[in-house]
């Protein structure tokens, strides 16, 4: 499982997902945090019982199997790959495909991420860029991102 497919599937119970530096909280509506899921360490976890024994248990059952389907996730795999696309033919630093949100426009740029400018994609984001703006990425190279 990644975190974007826990984030999704808390969303639909009525959670979140918050990123610290080297955990991920699981909080509740009122921002209160119901889990730790650490980020360096596989199988390890923190459930704040006070606040889990709270939730109905319908809610507590599917909260623990997504807290268990990601710690038992290799670290490594938890974060989807995400890939640059960097232009063939041209060499100057502004060669970077950037998915520029504010416009909805496709740019080139530099390879840094900001508020409206994506530039590392999953190859399904990928893909959705190809389909929405009508282009195949022929003149691009894929390249992995850190």
């Amino acid at each position: 499982m990644t975190y974007e497919t826990l984030e999704n599937e808390l969303k639909k119970i009525g959670f979140k997902l918050e990123q610290t530096a080297y955990d991920y909280y699981i909080k509740n509506k009122k921002n209160v945090i119901i889990a730790c899921i650490d980020d360096n360490y596989r199988y390890l976890y923190t459930l704040y019982a006070e606040d889990f024994t709270k939730l109905q248990p319908k809610i507590q059952k599917r909260l623990f199997e997504l807290i268990i389907q990601i710690v038992k996730t290799p670290i490594k795999n938890r974060v989807e790959q995400k890939y640059l696309l960097k232009h063939k033919f041209l060499f100057e630093s502004l060669t970077y495909l950037n998915y520029n949100s504010r416009l909805n426009k496709l740019i080139l740029a530099d390879k840094y991420q900001t508020d409206y400018c994506q530039t590392k994609f999953t190859k399904d984001e990928i893909e959705n860029l190809k389909k929405k703006f009508n282009t195949k990425f022929e003149d691009f190279e894929l390249l992995k991102s850190n």
